[in-house]
């Protein structure tokens, strides 16, 4: 009878002492779930965005033959047109929008030269204003447009105190029809005759004036 009490005690014992051994690998693997990898945050799930590769920079593009200055012989593609003046001059004309043409580039006298009197320059003026509205005045009203005018350039020279004319150019703006050529060619040669007396000016040779007048 002690034999088989001793034995249901050792069994009980055995029983214990494995529930005890599972209980503790059960709390030491439930450790092992929470403590050994890091938390996963919201962060961390789905599949990751890729990452595209900034665009190689590139260099600015070379002029083409369409920018201004180029030589390609079409100066409305350049960014600029390039035509001739009624003097005989070449002009690469840069004006945005639409103007109207240079007719003359200006005086031929280079900035640094000599430079005549106002009152020279008056002597002359003067004269072929008075040269402008005669020659005009046969000009029927229905040929003249809004704001028509003589525009031109006048070639002097000074001897000795004695301007004269060398060369007269003019341009008619807004006058049209028969009376346009007669009228110009009538203003230029009586410019070309112009003749004055100046006093204290030093001599000179094709000393170029611009003029621009309106037509009455």
């Amino acid at each position: 009878m002690a034999q088989g009490k001793k034995s249901l005690l050792l069994g009980l014992g055995a029983v214990v002492l494995l529930a005890a051994v599972l209980l503790v690998w059960k709390v030491r693997a439930s450790g092992d779930d929470t403590t050994g990898a890091p938390a996963t945050t919201a962060t961390q799930t789905g599949t990751p965005k890729p990452v595209r590769p900034a665009p190689p920079r590139t260099s600015a593009p070379a002029a083409t033959a369409g920018s201004p200055g180029a030589a390609d012989g079409s100066g409305e593609t350049k960014g600029y047109r390039e035509y001739t003046t009624a003097d005989g001059k070449l002009v690469r004309d840069h004006r945005s929008g639409n103007p109207s043409p240079v007719k003359f580039a200006g005086g031929d006298h280079p900035p640094n030269g000599p430079r005549i009197k106002a009152t020279t320059t008056r002597a002359v003026s003067d004269q072929v204003r008075a040269i402008i509205k005669a020659c005009a005045a046969d000009v029927p009203p229905e040929a003249r447009g809004e704001k028509p005018r003589a525009e031109g350039k006048v070639t002097i020279s000074i001897a000795s105190g004695h301007v004269t004319v060398s060369k007269a150019i003019f341009e008619l703006t807004a006058v049209v029809g028969a009376a346009a050529e007669p009228t110009k060619a009538c203003i230029e040669s009586k410019v070309a005759a112009v003749t004055a007396d100046v006093t204290d000016e030093a001599d000179v040779t094709d000393y170029a004036l611009s003029m621009n007048y309106s037509i009455l």
